[in-house]
């Protein structure tokens, strides 16, 4: 009985530290302010390209940073949550967050998937932010490998202009869609561009590699527009969008709409054709024969 008693109040007694001491959490991360887990810099552009981080750890034991390279060897330990990559050139590195206790005991070098981070507990963050230092390429871009496009607007079916680009950069990008003057009319989160309301008329569609955030707003001059807070570069083209509705005119010969010729002779029979579209929709010929069967275009 009194056995018993020693060995309840021996335990109860154990007990009160642990339930005292600090305890390890579980954690994500995220760029502060922007909530984003992808980051673009600029590298060697001289100006500090500052990741502040920020987690939502709830536990009661200390909080750290580590950033490693793009395969998890753990390059340094940040003071403070703010990291500046502008001195690490192209690239890309993770910035985890860990919640710990004792001493930090991991080094540059270790590979974060095996290596005790500190003496006590500790537990990593289940992700990391990835900061992507590239220099913007805007490359050129194409619809499908055209740089025009037409379209027939007001017929209710939506004209989806897709578009691709030729950028070498792992920077951000977006497209840019402009009037026929280059005044920006949006920004589209995709590469899809549906123009079937805009009616009439011609607008251009730009590439967008920049790192940063979007400046640039509807109304501003693609040509003089500032596209970012940081580094940028605009594609060397744009796909011309051509919305007219087709207007298939009349057709003659030099004002004829009979010509002869002569088969056979080994002479060239060059039939010369005019048309009276009022369009500026794309235009071609369609050779029939006397039954109206299609032979080419």
């Amino acid at each position: 009985m009194h056995l018993r008693k020693h060995i309840l109040s021996g335990t109860a007694l154990m007990l009160f530290p642990l339930l005292g001491a600090a305890q390890c959490g579980f954690s994500t991360v995220s760029q502060m302010g922007t909530g984003a887990t992808t980051v673009y810099t600029c590298p060697g552009d001289g100006i500090p390209d500052a990741v502040t981080a920020q987690t939502d750890h709830m536990g009661t034991a200390m909080y750290g940073y580590v950033v490693t390279d793009g395969n998890g060897i753990i390059l340094g330990f940040p003071p403070t949550a703010t990291v500046d990559v502008e001195g690490a050139g192209v690239g890309n590195c993770r910035i985890y967050g860990f919640s710990y206790t004792g001493m930090i005991t991991a080094l540059a070098g270790d590979d974060i998937a095996v290596v005790d981070i500190a003496s006590g507990c500790c537990i990593l963050s289940s992700n990391f932010i990835l900061t992507v230092r590239d220099n913007p390429d805007g490359g050129t871009v194409a619809s499908n490998g055209a740089t025009t496009v037409y379209t027939c607007p007001g017929d209710g079916i939506a004209d989806v202009v897709m578009v691709q680009n030729t950028s070498s950069s792992t920077s951000a990008y977006r497209y840019v869609v402009t009037d026929a003057n280059g005044i920006i009319l949006g920004l589209p989160p995709g590469n899809m561009v549906d123009v079937e309301g805009a009616g009439p008329g011609n607008c251009r569609i730009y590439g967008l590699s920049y790192t940063g955030n979007i400046t640039a707003m509807a109304g501003d001059d693609v040509a003089t527009a500032v596209f970012s807070d940081d580094c940028f570069d605009l594609s060397d083209n744009f796909v011309l969008t051509v919305r007219d509705i087709p207007d298939g005119g009349t057709v003659a010969s030099n004002g004829a709409t009979t010509v002869y010729t002569c088969p056979g002779d080994g002479n060239a029979d060059v039939v010369m054709v005019q048309n009276t579209s009022s369009s500026t929709s794309a235009y071609r010929y369609v050779v029939t024969d006397a039954n109206g069967i299609i032979l080419g275009l």
